[in-house]
């Protein structure tokens, strides 16, 4: 899931690095992988779309802090 997850991200969100080069623990926002809030949306729609998560679930979990936290919710 997590492999997946990161090449969807890189694609859709066209991130300046590869997949492979993701920290999994690295935060999302901020200071880590550097996304902003219309990228939440983005990856909310990512998740929706492609693995069957409801919004819902992904926020009240918290989920959208690191990749691996999102992994999780998946």
């Amino acid at each position: 899931i997590q492999s997946r997850l990161k090449k969807l991200l890189c694609d859709r969100l066209q991130l300046p690095m590869q997949p492979d080069e993701m920290d999994p623990d690295a935060p999302l926002f901020g200071t880590g992988i550097d996304l902003d809030s219309i990228d939440a949306v983005e990856i909310v729609m990512i998740v929706e779309n492609e693995f069957g998560i409801k919004l819902r679930s992904i926020v009240e979990t918290r989920s959208l802090r690191t990749l691996n936290t999102l992994t999780d919710a998946i």
